[in-house]
């Protein structure tokens, strides 16, 4: 999306998607709840992004394969989330770098490894959360960018 497309906010919609984990499951929610697929619980985090992304491309709404997917997760709650961790596929799975730009990463072959390498790494897990921006029409979630 080009610049004037984000400064006048005429570019794709942005759907959200919440994931938390809840009783050792991730629940998944949809922000706005209209029209987007229904909420439900998955056994892994990676399990949760993959049937997210596979149910909304599948949708067939218009409009839906240009929007943009934001997930944003919620591995540990409370959280003040003062610490957002942007994700991102790499060559050894994906990759989480501190938003703020403190220069904490996180590296893990999958969407689960990086909750465990965080609960390693950071000091205070109560304070982040991971967020992924991705286009919405395509399926997948474990090795799609």
């Amino acid at each position: 999306m080009g610049l004037l497309a984000r400064l006048t906010g005429r570019g794709p919609a942005l759907i959200t998607c919440v994931v938390q984990r809840r009783d050792g499951a991730w629940s998944v929610s949809w922000r706005p709840a209209a029209g987007a697929p229904g909420a439900f619980v998955a056994e892994s985090l990676t399990a949760a992004i993959e049937r997210a992304t596979t149910d909304l491309a599948g949708g067939g709404q218009p409009g839906r394969r240009e929007a943009r997917l934001q997930l944003a997760i919620y591995p540990w709650t409370p959280t003040t989330a003062e610490r957002i961790f942007d994700v991102e596929p790499d060559v050894e799975g994906f990759l989480a770098v501190d938003a703020l730009g403190s220069g904490i990463f996180l590296r893990a072959a999958s969407l689960d490894g990086l909750v465990q390498e965080a609960e390693q790494v950071l000091p205070d897990t109560g304070q982040a959360i991971f967020r992924w921006v991705r286009p919405a029409g395509e399926p997948g979630g474990s090795d799609v960018d």
